[in-house]
């Protein structure tokens, strides 16, 4: 089926993706979103009681690209449904449960607007992904980090051997100090017998 055939959505997001004409505004740092990865980085992978034990992999995200196709799909021509649709001070639901005019909001309605200035949207997430989804998409991403474990465990398994290694010899030199005063002991007991 060629693109122009698909009309789903998996189709038709793929299609986006892979078209770099289809954005012309530059992302952040004068790159085209287009251009940046989804996937940047697998940090950890991880067997988690959470996901009865299914592997997962900790993924970096940079949404730029997503972040750009959503503004581009925007042309602010919606307008609001009801008078509180779009209001800041509060939507319907925080007032049945105490929201305006209730004596507890202070505290949560300054903590939540907080959180809400924090957020950028281009900013990259971290976030758990199941194995069997990452590595048939980003077979290259995981050859690498698949490459770093190795090393890494090399490199451990390496350290250890010396670590062995060195108490070994330790342990091998208090043996022979042990064997040697147990000898000597010996001796002056075979000695002393031989006297009386």
């Amino acid at each position: 089926m060629s693109p122009s055939e698909c009309r789903s959505s998996p189709c038709i997001i793929a299609k986006y993706f892979s078209n770099s004409d289809s954005a012309s505004t530059e992302g952040p740092g004068g790159h085209h979103p287009s251009n940046l990865p989804l996937i940047l980085d697998i940090p950890r992978e991880r067997h988690h009681a959470s996901t009865d034990g299914l592997a997962e992999y900790r993924l970096e995200i940079a949404p730029s690209q997503l972040v750009h196709i959503i503004a581009s799909g925007v042309h602010g021509l919606r307008q609001p449904k009801g008078v509180h649709e779009w209001s800041s001070s509060g939507s319907e639901d925080d007032m049945d449960m105490g929201g305006e005019g209730s004596k507890g909001q202070g505290k949560s309605k300054r903590k939540r607007a907080r959180h809400q200035e924090s957020i950028n949207p281009e900013s990259h997430l971290l976030l758990w992904m199941p194995t069997c989804i990452v590595d048939p998409v980003e077979g290259q991403l995981v050859r690498e980090f698949r490459e770093n474990q190795a090393q890494k465990e090399l490199k451990k398994s390496s350290k250890k051997k010396q670590v062995l290694s060195t108490s070994a010899s330790q342990s091998n030199v208090r043996e022979q100090t042990v064997a040697a005063a147990a000898d000597s002991s010996m001796e002056s007991n075979v000695m002393f017998i031989d006297l009386t």
